[in-house]
């Protein structure tokens, strides 16, 4: 939930995120700092792994922030995803976060020799910022979207925060009032299946 404060906006919901990105953020100095002074001794106990698996639970809570303002405003999903700050001409910085969250919970289990249309469309994304889906894809990606080879989850906010705006930009408050209507109603478009 986002509410005016006289010149500015609080965002419960993205203060969550944040609770949650900060420790994490903590785990990874520390994984980096090791990284960084001993790459073998850190390559030994896969600390590059242990990096991505924090990214990807930090991707995650993002993603659930993400579907939470997209549901308050009743938003349709991929137009939604597409708002906000852009990575590359055909992918949002949301859409590529939701990629991200994606690809960590289910590229264990995917058929890489023959991908369905949901893993072919999330490794496209990938590719068209440079991340071949090899190794170490969430360490690579946020890396692209915070521009530093050193990224952090708390580094998300100001763009969760410009594509909050563009959704409501895109979704005036109408709209939020609408989605809560039904919401009270029992409906919900996190439960709803998206036919694409």
């Amino acid at each position: 939930m986002r509410l005016r404060a006289s010149n500015h906006w609080v965002d419960y919901d993205l203060n969550l995120y944040l609770d949650i990105a900060a420790p994490i953020d903590e785990y990874l100095d520390g994984y980096f700092d090791v990284v960084e002074k001993d790459f073998s001794r850190a390559d030994m106990f896969d600390y590059p792994l242990t990096i991505d698996h924090l990214l990807g639970v930090g991707l995650v809570a993002a993603q659930v922030y993400v579907k939470g303002v997209i549901a308050e405003h009743a938003a349709p999903v991929p137009e939604a995803l597409s708002l906000g700050p852009l990575l590359s001409p055909r992918s949002s910085v949301v859409q590529l976060i939701n990629h991200g969250a994606n690809f960590w919970k289910h590229a264990d289990s995917w058929d890489w020799e023959s991908p369905d249309w949901r893993q072919a469309r999330i490794l496209r994304a990938l590719a068209d910022v440079g991340i071949d889906g090899d190794q170490h894809v969430l360490f690579e990606l946020l890396s692209r979207i915070t521009g530093t080879r050193r990224p952090s989850l708390m580094a998300l906010s100001p763009y969760l925060q410009q594509w909050h705006d563009a959704m409501d930009d895109e979704y005036p408050e109408g709209r939020v009032q609408e989605a809560q209507t039904r919401a009270a109603e029992g409906w919900s478009p996190l439960l709803d299946k998206d036919p694409r």
